[in-house]
């Protein structure tokens, strides 16, 4: 998060490597400005550098949120459906509508004063900065039902600024017996229409090809794949 209101990041690395922009949400009245990036890079912890590339007028950083890890997210298609949002008073919120009921949200909060996450939500980072009195939340929580689901936090009255990311499972091929062609009945977390290959990590699949581009076949549902035939 930034306070000053710079022109949004034009560029992040972690360890050299260039990230992906999820999204930028800006509240103008008080100058706040989130910028939330990620980068697939499977069960790997090793700590690195982030290096952030800004443009525009002078600013000042509110606060620049440590990294978090998560486990189990699908590196070939991590990020699902994204909203923000932004305003002033003592509640801040963001509705969101996941593609499955296994995803993961994380949800970002830059703000004035103190903060109080919703029920439910696992609090992964809350940095205060004293000076300027911004506050940073990240939070995450499992979907665990279907349709859109409300993330939100009770803040000190000022500006703010929030947003909610979801990050798709992994897909995992289930242990069945081998399979020729038909459809199998035995995933979690496909997506509808979506087309399936092998990955480099042993059963696993995922909507990008891995290193030899090996179709599996065509995802009828959540849990459904229609198995190509040679």
């Amino acid at each position: 998060g930034f306070s000053g209101l710079p022109t949004a990041p034009t560029g992040m690395t972690w360890g050299g490597v260039p990230m992906i922009k999820a999204y930028d949400v800006s509240q103008a009245g008080d100058d706040l400005l989130t910028s939330v990036w990620y980068l697939p890079i499977g069960d790997s912890e090793t700590e690195e550098t982030a290096m952030l590339a800004v443009t525009g007028g002078s600013f000042d950083f509110g606060r620049v949120s440590n990294s978090a890890v998560y486990d189990g997210i699908n590196q070939a298609d991590p990020a699902g459906q994204i909203a923000t949002n932004s305003g002033t008073g003592t509640s801040a919120s963001v509705t969101i509508d996941p593609d499955n009921t296994a995803s993961l949200i994380v949800f970002s909060y830059q703000g004035y004063n103190s903060v109080s996450m919703a029920s439910g939500q696992n609090e992964r980072e809350d940095n205060a900065n004293g000076e300027n009195s911004y506050r940073s939340v990240i939070a995450d929580k499992r979907q665990t039902t279907g349709g859109s689901a409300a993330y939100s936090a009770s803040v000190g009255n000022g500006g703010w600024t929030a947003g909610a990311l979801e990050l798709n499972p992994d897909v995992t091929a289930p242990d069945v017996a081998f399979q020729y062609a038909g459809v199998l009945d035995a995933f979690s977390g496909l997506t509808p229409g979506a087309v399936y290959y092998l990955q480099n990590t042993a059963g696993t699949i995922g909507t990008s090809p891995g290193s030899t581009s090996i179709k599996v076949g065509r995802a009828l549902s959540a849990t459904e794949l229609l198995i190509n035939q040679p």
